[in-house]
């Protein structure tokens, strides 16, 4: 059995990466038995058992990586929900539960509707591409409060997604999930495109319940419908008597959407197989999902088509009562679908009627009948009224039927009933009702209005208006009964309008009366419109007779002769007007019967509630050219929706990272395109800078802004603006530009280039007259700094821990949102994972190096020497050499290294006394001597081998310096001794020509962006155990931690010394710490210092140490102390913290140990100028219950305080 076990994970895991691999694939699994080993394996346990559903789940979880998403206002993380609904959405996987449900079941709160539910899914949809199946996949997300929105381009299919919830028609409530897909070809050529929509029902913890499908009847088998055979819906419910949950399905709700098939399937044989697959008509479902079809269809350019279903909830009428259980399910409210050319329609129409019905009594009951009760005007189109069942014994499988209704269109809405009764020979008679809303109905009358577009003009002084009314019916019809509008915004509404008639006739009467007259709508107006011209024909005294027309041409201006802007007129706006020329069917002038007051051609403006905002895409190609030194880059701008977009003061932004040391220029060299209905040129219309950012941004330090002029025009629907522009260094300097790392440049899409990373500013005028804004793209987040890490030596000798090393890259990816630089920024030497391998398992090389120095902030960790050199020891090598007969001595074992990281390349005759490996890679021992190589080549280290950190040895060698702040967790980095260690042999000591402190106040001298060093000038804690290093970086990090807010958060300095301070091993002269750091970037808080684009400069650079002053007692102020500036200065400082806390101190309140921050002062050369106690810092016990800064004797009630005394101002200051 474990064997077995082990490989079901081993398939498992086998299965969930090919899916995720997949897709696009030609050679998709085309039968359901070709499935992988573990889909055969489960596929033998019941779909409710745990071990299937522990299989499952893995497969719901395994969806969670991928694509980055755009959170707005979302309600959940990567989904949407209200009250009765909660539907998640990520990377192409969805799933849908309830939330509170029915209102009236308590039974359905927080229930499973599809699998996955919340945070997982085994959902998806396939989209069909010439024979190719694509998982669909996109790569951004966007969720708003209701919507969920997601698009992607495969093949020159642009695939647009909107999920939302909405108000189901068979209950009323918003308790229904609307899953709507676009298609559309954007390419030349023409494309076949289906879509498949995957859903794995499950109810509540029913992973195989059976579907309810109307004239088809309870069923857990495989049923494929295609055609007329679609059903309207399909339920799910578990018991006719008290259902937990009620799931419907709602397949057919457009006539335009209607799919062309449903398959009530197998979960696996669906999840496998991406589009079709072969099963046995009838074969048992178990693991049940729905899939449902859109054929694919032949798209020409251009062309699209919607495909749209509905998942949620429903309702039932019940009665319960035994004998005969009846519930009655169907359509709570009629939808009305739009035509503009003809007339509306309801949805759905036919509607279904389902009777539930189930002997629950104790006896058959007999003649069984159940008929439909219907109100005027419905109708029965399929089914009989009255349906005989016949006799059902007792405890029978459940009985269904279903009617097919229509309902006759009325111009007056209204609430209608229709009923089921039920009868039977030995029971009592049952009616169900059900209440319906039936909408008022606007039918189309016998005009059709033709509008010739191109005769007018944007930005004319005359709004020229040129129509045409056609009899569209068999009769002759009166036209002194109709008048028409043209809806537009007036711009100048204060003005008086001149109106001019300049034909109204045909070919019959050339001379007919119109009446045009101008009319002011309220506030708060209409969609796009402010005001309408009505094209009055009550005198026209003229008929029409069956395909007769009455041509109109008027004209309209301001007394001011002010332009008149017809971009934003409802009336002029429409996405076929670019497709054809001269006069075109219009459905944006409509016409209205006078006597009714109806409309009966066209559409008219929205209520400024419902504001059409507009929609745009941005595309971007972007390359390098000149040697990686010059950006050049296409921005296409394009309006996208019938809603005007002003570029008038409008902006955009390009977020880029800058890869030089320069200042940047923007140059335009073209910019134009289809504006205004016109091909022109805007090129001067449009400036453009590139400016370093106040902080950085996710891959961002700079932008490119664009800023339109007040002239620049507008866009309306399907035009278009091209700009082409270059990126390039300040006089045209050489350069190296790295698109790879740039914010706008990594949210282009691979296939269109849509740029969902730029942003773009705008205004579109709104329904209230007023200008509203539109933004487009994805704003940009916070910076995420970058961090490198090695551990590159044992830290206490003998003891082999990464625990330094993984708090760091923990808390400072976790607290400060860090990201490793790349994938050569981490490494360590603790890890052999052949410990009888060579010692090259741990090789730091130029790659690593290069990580190091272009990181933000950077952490190493090992044995330090003195002088500047930290070496990078092998894997393992305690492991390998501390065995045997003999220990090897600790100095020898410091010498095991064939790599240095150092403050400088030259290191030179400073470490010829460190002993190294032979060229046979082996110790040489000799009478217990070691026999020591020499550096410089010379059997030593290679120079290749040497990693030098300060930039003067970096010149032209294509290292990016970009690191700001170094950590060492290595003795000596701070220390001024320039004296060498003596090693076994007896070669003569020899001095260091410089110290560390000398060598890394040079790295900050010749790194420009380099900000500080915290180190060790003794012995590192981890190598001495007086604080651990792993808890001084924890310590570090959480005094900096942007977590906090700015009142708790630490500076560098403070945390550094918060960190250090008094630790149960006293050393009297020395703190193992020390700081080096350029003058007042002490004082920044590490986050902000991170973030920071403001160039590093400083008049001086600092090395901050830390050392322990002892006294016999505070109170004695006979006891000497470790120096005479110490014994001047500490009673200065204690009677300084009597008068902070305003208490006499007793012997016991302060801590007979202090800690002494000296500070040494270098010119930003590196020439030392002078020297001085900075600070003092006192651990203090002061009274946890008083409220004042009183100070007693320590004791339980007492906590401790650690506080600054500064010489200098002789002030008192708590730091913790």
């Amino acid at each position: 059995m474990k064997k077995y076990r082990f490989f079901k994970c081993i398939v498992s895991t086998i299965s969930c990466l090919t899916f995720i691999c997949s897709f696009p694939s030609s050679q998709m699994i085309s039968f359901a038995d070709d499935t992988p080993a573990d889909v055969e394996y489960y596929s033998t346990f019941d779909a409710n058992s745990d071990t299937y559903q522990e299989w499952k789940t893995q497969i719901a979880s395994n969806q969670e990586t991928a694509p980055k998403t755009k959170l707005r206002s979302t309600i959940t993380t990567n989904g949407i929900k209200n009250e009765f609904l909660e539907l998640y959405y990520k990377n192409g996987i969805y799933s849908l539960g309830t939330v509170e449900g029915d209102p009236t079941l308590s039974t359905d709160n927080n229930k499973r509707l599809l699998y996955g539910f919340p945070e997982g899914g085994t959902s998806f949809t396939t989209i069909r591409i010439d024979g190719e199946n694509y998982k669909f996949t996109p790569a951004n997300v966007s969720y708003t409060e209701n919507i969920i929105s997601a698009s992607a381009v495969y093949d020159d299919v642009s695939v647009t997604l909107n999920f939302s919830l909405i108000t189901n028609q068979y209950t009323g409530r918003e308790d229904v999930a609307e899953f709507s897909y676009n298609v559309k070809n954007i390419g030349t050529a023409s494309h076949n495109v289906g879509v498949r929509i995957m859903f794995d029902t499950m109810l509540g913890g029913n992973d195989s319940s059976p579907f309810r499908i109307p004239n088809v009847g309870d069923t857990s088998l495989e049923t494929d419908l295609s055609g007329d055979d679609v059903p309207e819906f399909w339920q799910s419910f578990d018991s006719l008597t008290k259902p937990n949950v009620i799931a419907q399905g709602t397949i057919k709700s457009s006539s335009s959407m209607i799919p062309d098939r449903v398959r009530f399937t197998n979960w696996r044989s669906a999840y496998n197989n991406y589009w079709d697959y072969s099963r046995a008509a009838g074969a048992a479902n178990g693991d049940s999902a729905v899939c449902i079809y859109w054929n694919p269809k032949k798209l020409s350019s251009g062309d699209n088509y919607n495909c749209k279903t509905f998942y949620g909830l429903s309702s039932l009428q019940q009665d319960g009562t035994p004998p005969l259980a009846v519930a009655l399910t169907g359509a709570t409210k009629l939808e009305v679908e739009h035509n503009e050319i003809e007339s509306d329609t309801y949805n759905p129409n036919p509607f279904t009627v389902t009777a539930y019905i189930q002997n629950i009594g104790d006896g058959d009951a007999h003649d069984v009948t159940a008929r439909l009760n219907l109100p005027s005007n419905m109708s029965i189109v399929e089914g009989k009224e009255t349906v005989d069942l016949g006799d059902l014994a007792v405890n029978s499988n459940q009985r269904q039927v279903s009617w097919k209704v229509w309902v006759e269109p009325n111009s007056i809405s209204s609430i209608k009933s229709y009923s089921v009764t039920v009868a039977a020979a030995n029971a009592d008679t049952k009616t169900l009702q059900r209440n319906i809303e039936v909408p008022a109905l606007q039918t189309n009358g016998p005009l059709k209005l033709y509008f010739n577009r191109n005769r007018i003009n944007n930005n004319s002084n005359n709004l020229e208006l040129d129509f045409k009314l056609v009899n569209s019916s068999n009769a002759t019809i009166d036209l002194n009964n109709y008048i028409a509008r043209y809806y537009f915004i007036d711009e100048t509404p204060d003005s008086n309008k001149i109106i001019d008639i300049y034909y109204c006739g045909n070919q019959y009467n050339n001379s007919v009366n119109v009446n045009v007259s101008y009319h002011s709508i309220p506030a708060p107006y209409k969609n796009n419109a402010n005001a309408y011209l009505e094209f009055d024909f009550s005198k026209s005294n003229i008929t029409l007779d069956m395909a007769e027309d009455l041509r109109v041409y008027s004209a309209m201006h301001s007394s001011n002769w002010s332009s008149i802007n017809i971009l934003n007129d409802f009336s002029a706006i429409d996405s076929n007007y670019n497709d054809e020329n001269g006069l075109i069917l219009w459905t944006k002038m409509p016409i209205y019967e006078i006597s009714s007051g109806k409309k009966v051609w066209g559409t008219e403006p929205k209520d400024a509630s419902e504001v059409s905002v507009p929609t745009m895409s941005i595309s971007c190609l972007a390359n390098t050219i000149n040697n990686d030194s010059i950006v050049d880059m296409i921005i296409t701008l394009k309006n996208t929706s019938t809603t005007p977009i002003y570029l008038s003061n409008s902006e955009l932004t390009y977020y880029y990272m800058n890869d030089n040391d320069y200042v940047q220029n923007v140059y335009i060299y073209y910019a134009g395109g289809k504006i205004n209905d016109d091909w022109i040129s805007i090129t001067d219309k449009i400036s453009g800078e590139a400016t370093l950012l106040e902080t950085k941004k996710d891959r961002a330090n700079s932008k490119i802004k664009l800023l339109f002029s007040s002239i620049s025009g507008a866009l309306c629907y399907n035009e278009s603006i091209d700009i082409h522009l270059q990126l390039s260094n300040q006089n045209w300097a050489q350069g190296n530009f790295n698109l790879e790392n740039d914010y706008s440049y990594s949210g282009i899409t691979d296939t269109n280039y849509i740029a969902n990373n730029i942003l773009f500013t705008a205004n579109y005028l709104n329904n209230n007259g007023e200008y509203a804004g539109y933004e487009y793209g994805e704003p940009i987040g916070d910076y995420h700094p970058t961090f490198s890490a090695f551990k590159i030596g044992e830290g206490k000798a003998g003891v082999n821990t990464l625990d330094d090393y993984n708090n760091f890259i923990n808390h400072f990816s976790t607290d400060f949102g860090g990201v490793p630089y790349n994938e050569y920024a981490t490494a360590e030497n603790i890890t052999n994972n052949n410990p009888n391998s060579s010692l090259d398992d741990f090789n730091f090389n130029n790659e690593n190096l290069k990580a190091l120095l272009a990181s933000d902030i950077a952490y190493i960790s090992g044995h330090g020497s003195r002088g500047g050199v930290i070496p990078i020891y092998p894997n393992g090598i305690r492991s390998v050499y501390s065995s045997g007969d003999k220990e090897i001595d600790n100095d020898i074992y410091e010498m095991l290294y064939s790599q240095i990281i150092t403050t400088d390349k030259n290191v030179g005759i400073d470490f010829q006394n460190f002993g190294l490996f032979d060229s046979a890679r082996k110790l040489n021992i000799n009478n217990g001597e070691f026999i020591s190589n020499f550096y410089n080549g010379r059997n030593g280290i290679n120079d290749n081998n040497i990693f030098s950190i300060n930039m003067k040895d970096h010149v032209n060698d294509g290292i990016t310096e970009n690191l700001q702040w170094i950590i060492t967790g290595a003795c000596s980095q701070v220390n001024k001794q320039k004296e060498g260690d003596p090693i076994v042999d007896t070669s003569e000591r020899k001095a260091l020509s410089a110290s560390s402190t000398d060598r890394w106040v040079d790295v900050l001298v010749n790194n420009k962006n380099l900000k500080g060093v915290l180190g060790y000038h003794g012995q590192a804690p981890s190598a001495d155990a007086a604080k651990p290093d792993y808890q001084v970086i924890d310590d570090f990090l959480y005094y900096c931690s942007p977590e906090h807010s700015d009142s708790e958060r630490s500076t560098i300095h403070d945390a550094w010394i918060k960190a250090n301070a008094f630790y149960s091993k006293i050393l009297p002269d020395t703190l193992p710490c020390g700081l080096i750091v350029k003058e007042h970037y002490d004082e920044d808080f590490l986050y902000d210092s991170l973030i920071s684009t403001d160039e590093v400069s400083c008049d001086y650079i600092y090395r901050y140490t830390a050392r322990y002053v002892v006294v016999a007692s505070i109170s004695d102020k006979d006891i000497g102390y470790v120096s005479y500036d110490d014994e001047m200065i500490i009673p200065n400082a204690v009677n300084a913290i009597r008068r902070y806390y305003g208490s006499a101190i007793d012997d016991n309140s302060i801590s007979d140990e202090i800690m002494a921050i000296d500070r040494e002062c270098f010119s930003n050369t590196g020439e030392f100028i002078a020297s001085n106690i900075d600070e003092y810092i006192f651990n203090v016990s002061v009274d946890n219950n008083s409220t004042s800064k009183k100070m007693v004797k320590k004791s339980n009630t007492s906590i401790s305080k650690l506080v600054r005394y500064c010489p200098e101002t002789d002030t008192v200051e708590e730091l913790i």
